[in-house]
């Protein structure tokens, strides 16, 4: 269970979400409660924060961002800027099912401004590898886990489309580490 309590950047009071995993419907498919309203949806999403949302019979494209406190999220065209005022812990399993693949993909569509990396560079978990903007806003795509650059299919200037493959990881060699 994830259990957020949002409170939206324009005043309103604050609204507590519960996400339950509904363990029967498969993976990525939720019961919703916010507030007193309940939803069952299905979040398709990736490490770096974009997805789909599948609500009442509609497919929505996101992204989110989270900095610090604040998380802003791009559905529909629109952007959402929500203060997060408590969260629970999530379960390791929540986090391993965002961290599989090994493509960081456009979260969505926009313009690459700066790539931070070359093929070749070994990189940490969460390091900014590409920044991106789209709508006025810009994002930092950063790596899932610890690893290597093994491509980079994008060139600063380029439009890209949500899901396009921008860089590809693969597993880091750490046995030629330099001795003393």
């Amino acid at each position: 269970m994830i259990r957020v309590t949002l409170k939206p950047s324009h005043g309103n009071a604050p609204v507590e979400v519960t996400l339950m995993r509904d363990e029967a419907a498969g993976d990525g498919v939720y019961e919703c409660q916010c507030g007193n309203a309940r939803h069952e949806l299905r979040i398709d999403s990736t490490a770096t924060g974009a997805g789909c949302l599948f609500l009442h019979g509609q497919v929505k494209p996101f992204y989110a961002t989270k900095q610090n406190d604040e998380l802003a999220v791009w559905i529909d065209g629109r952007i959402y800027k929500l203060e997060i005022v408590g969260q629970t812990a999530r379960r390791d399993s929540d986090v391993a099912q965002l961290e599989s693949g090994n493509d960081i993909k456009a979260a969505m569509p926009g313009t690459i401004l700066k790539i931070n990396v070359e093929p070749g560079d070994a990189i940490e978990a969460q390091q900014p590898i590409i920044i991106m903007e789209s709508m006025k806003m810009e994002m930092s795509l950063s790596s899932p886990k610890k690893a290597t650059i093994a491509s980079i299919t994008c060139q600063v200037g380029d439009m890209v489309g949500m899901g396009d493959i921008l860089a590809t990881l693969a597993p880091q060699d750490d046995s030629h580490e330099p001795t003393e």
